[in-house]
């Protein structure tokens, strides 16, 4: 059983298919993929013996890794680039220029197991003196970076936390997951450090 970390539903689903396929051929192998719900819930599946080989997250490599749960094959490359990182966008029609700005605002997260959704910002944020669970009037967690820019779009809130390209500050969860139109009314205005992209790992 081949694990695929938590993803925007439908993205990339024709490639893992093609992926799975093409290695029962050449392997000659009975391979299923399981696509996790969570972070936390494919770490569960590796450590129950439920899950061979995963796609995994930063976060999630970290902690798996770090529980000696794990053995690192090859790490994935988007766009010429081996990391991302991770980024608040608002709308450019918000008049939020910066983090001071969005003081008193709500913002939306992706889930607290996610690098590029969460901890990275969180981290960052708090290490610049801005505790985000006094600094925002309120937190909410889309769940997945597609639903989090759609929140910002729809007026749920006044800010969204998603990936970021490891260069270009054009491109991001907005770009990946909203048409052309919605996707030119978002900005970033904070960006963190990178972290590398999946790592493809087998369970030790």
């Amino acid at each position: 059983t081949i694990g695929f970390h938590p993803e925007e539903k439908g993205h990339n689903e024709t490639l893992k298919s093609v992926f799975i396929e093409e290695l029962k051929r050449i392997t000659r192998l009975s391979i299923k993929p399981y696509f996790s719900t969570s972070n936390n819930d494919l770490i569960e599946k590796i450590k129950n013996k439920e899950v061979d080989f995963a796609f995994l997250s930063g976060f999630a490599y970290a902690i798996a890794s770090e529980k000696d749960e794990i053995i690192p094959l090859v790490r994935a490359i988007y766009n010429e680039t081996d990391a991302y990182r991770g980024a608040i966008v608002v709308l450019k029609e918000s008049k939020i220029n910066s983090i001071k700005d969005l003081k008193g605002k709500r913002i939306a997260f992706v889930e607290k197991g996610s690098t590029s959704g969460y901890l990275l910002p969180q981290v960052t944020l708090l290490k610049s003196g801005i505790d985000p669970s006094k600094y925002f009037s309120k937190i909410l967690f889309a769940g997945k970076h597609d639903l989090s820019v759609n929140m910002l779009i729809n007026g749920e809130v006044d800010a969204a936390v998603c990936w970021i390209d490891e260069i270009d500050d054009k491109r991001g969860a907005w770009t990946q997951y909203l048409d052309k139109e919605k996707a030119k009314l978002i900005i970033p205005i904070f960006v963190t450090s990178k972290v590398p992209h999946n790592s493809f790992c087998v369970r030790n």
